[in-house]
């Protein structure tokens, strides 16, 4: 999707643009993929690591701009991640940036 800037959608230079729902639609569609690329890469044998995530969007930054966030809420999602009681992590989420191109 490319954004296409017209004056009604940004009044106010890069902070309107910063600032659009076009904006934050194309900031939700790259969340939207790193989740499903989360879920395809968790361990399946339940199914709560891969149901259980959800993108949601907000306003941040040091300049006001829109953000998202990917969130593994499962009970052991943490645990699953980082490792636990001696167990290695599974640290899918660098995996996951690394496969969207960026650093994170």
């Amino acid at each position: 999707m490319r954004y296409q800037r017209t004056p009604a959608s940004n009044p106010n230079g890069l902070a309107g643009l910063m600032l659009d729902q076009k904006m934050r639609q194309l900031v939700r569609d790259r969340a939207e993929i790193a989740k499903a690329l989360y879920q395809a890469r968790v361990a399946k044998r339940t199914g709560v690591l891969a149901r259980e995530v959800r993108v949601v969007t907000y306003i941040g930054g040091p300049t006001p701009r829109w953000c998202a966030r990917v969130i593994a809420h499962a009970p052991h999602a943490a645990s699953h991640e980082f490792g636990a009681d001696g167990r290695p992590g599974a640290h899918d989420w660098p995996a996951v940036l690394a496969q969207l191109g960026g650093a994170g």
